[in-house]
């Protein structure tokens, strides 16, 4: 008797938990996959329509204004065939979507069904008992069956539920996505003019216009660069203003505001164009970002490795990376000493510098825990627009597994570089989430490559093509 009670009073506290529903109205759900199939489907004959216009342009208008209708018609063009792809992508993911809510609200009403049959058998039973003058519970096994039926409800249940959790990150990476490509509506939020939003937010690190979503400026930092503006002096904007006209190339001027949003005043950033304006675009590129997310394989700058220095500092080479990505005037004091000094030395002095700063309590001979990285990210939050929070990951444990990991492929999508820890039965290695395309996550490894793994992996918390099993953390934006 007291076991079946026991039993009854721990069910009871799960009771509410498995007799939850799942939202989600099918009709209205196809109906949104087809807006954004038809939205595809509208951005591919725009872009037809601009490549003709880009076509005649050069024909019938010459001189400067031609030269920035035609940059400004290319540009447009390309975000529109990117908006075409996620816009498909999207459409796809959420009518997936649709069609399997029908067999989740089929099977988690059975599971319900089951485990309220032991729900009530156990109730009746121990009602029975009491009747019989608190005789106990001995039915030919019936508690056990009840508890069975119970336990099987709630597996079953739980599955559902682990399904359902699936299909909704599946829905969250398609709209990030989406949201992720709005790169120029980012740029117009800001408060910069159309014009400005449109160029601005096509100057890539590409400069053949063949990736996505590798802008100079990440869809966050567009988001900025209008605030950062608006809050100059008179002054201060009239020096700005003559910086970018000057300019060579949108992919300079992108660079100007990069400095200028990483919290450079207007004069750090004149001494910084002094010294980028008589160099290439593709220069500029290189040498201002030290990693392209692009160039799969070796990490190399002007034939130097861009690597840790010894087994202990790959957590200090992400955060080098991720002030690198984020600051150009920080990555330029690395690749561009007016000392002649190497790359690789300029590293190593950097690296051994961020180590003394996150280890000041931790052994340096054991790496640099999460919490260190994390402080250290965070110290720096004004030049990379954010604060960061760090989540340790049980990759046996899908509660741990989703949201975090998750999360992480969402920060990347709006431009903010994720230390991952990874390892085996301990943490090892640190790598960085520096991008986001067709169904690929690519790294920068701090043994010295840029790196790919499926998306689909990743979520699922194997990243043994990286050369360990499992995920140990991620450190991700609050």
């Amino acid at each position: 008797m007291t076991a079946a009670f026991e039993v009854a009073d721990a069910v009871a506290s799960v009771y509410d938990l498995i007799d939850g529903h799942i939202d989600g109205n099918i009709d209205e759900i196809k109906a949104y996959a087809a807006a954004f199939d038809a939205m595809s489907s509208n951005l591919a004959t725009v872009y037809a329509e601009l490549t003709s216009i880009n076509v005649a342009v050069p024909k019938v208008w010459t001189g400067v204004a031609a030269a920035d209708a035609v940059a400004a018609l290319t540009a447009t063009e390309q975000l529109l065939d990117d908006g075409r792809a996620v816009m498909s992508e999207a459409a796809v993911r959420i009518e997936s979507y649709a069609q399997a809510l029908p067999g989740m609200h089929d099977d988690l009403a059975a599971s319900q069904r089951q485990f309220h049959k032991g729900w009530h058998e156990i109730t009746s039973g121990l009602a029975q008992s009491i009747v019989d003058e608190l005789l106990p519970w001995t039915h030919g096994g019936d508690l056990v069956n009840a508890i069975e039926n119970m336990v099987s409800g709630l597996d079953g249940a739980s599955r559902v539920y682990a399904r359902w959790a699936g299909a909704v990150d599946t829905l969250d990476h398609a709209f990030a996505d989406v949201a992720g490509q709005a790169r120029a509506q980012a740029a117009a939020d800001g408060g910069l003019d159309s014009f400005t939003s449109v160029r601005l937010a096509n100057t890539a690190l590409d400069p053949y216009g063949v990736a996505i979503d590798d802008g100079i400026l990440s869809t966050a930092q567009l988001t900025r660069v209008g605030v950062g503006l608006a809050s100059l002096t008179p002054a201060e904007r009239a020096t700005m203003d003559a910086l970018l006209a000057n300019a060579h190339s949108d992919v300079e001027r992108a660079y100007l505001l990069k400095a200028l949003i990483a919290g450079h005043s207007v004069a750090e950033v004149s001494a910084f164009d002094q010294a980028i304006h008589q160099h290439t675009d593709d220069w500029l590129r290189t040498h201002l970002n030290l990693i392209d997310p692009n160039n799969v394989g070796p990490a190399k700058l002007d034939s130097q490795a861009i690597r840790q220095q010894n087994e202990t500092t790959c957590g200090s080479m992400s955060i080098i990376l991720t002030r690198a990505t984020n600051d150009p005037v920080y990555a330029l004091s690395l690749s561009g000493d007016s000392r002649g000094r190497l790359l690789t030395d300029m590293l190593a002095i950097e690296e051994q510098r961020v180590h003394d700063e996150t280890n000041t309590i931790w052994p340096q001979a054991l790496g640099t825990t999460p919490w260190g990285v994390t402080d250290v990210l965070n110290s720096n939050r004004g030049e990379i627009g954010t604060t960061y929070d760090w989540h340790l990951v049980d990759d046996t444990d899908a509660g741990s597994v989703g949201p975090a990991l998750t999360n992480a492929v969402s920060a990347v999508d709006a431009g903010y570089p994720v230390p991952v820890l990874i390892g085996d039965a301990i943490p090892r290695h640190y790598v960085l989430l520096i991008g986001h395309d067709d169904g690929m996550l690519t790294f920068y490894n701090p043994s010295g490559a840029i790196e790919q793994i499926s998306e689909a992996n990743f979520l699922d918390g194997d990243v043994s093509a990286l050369g360990y099993q499992h995920i140990q953390a991620v450190i991700t934006p609050k």
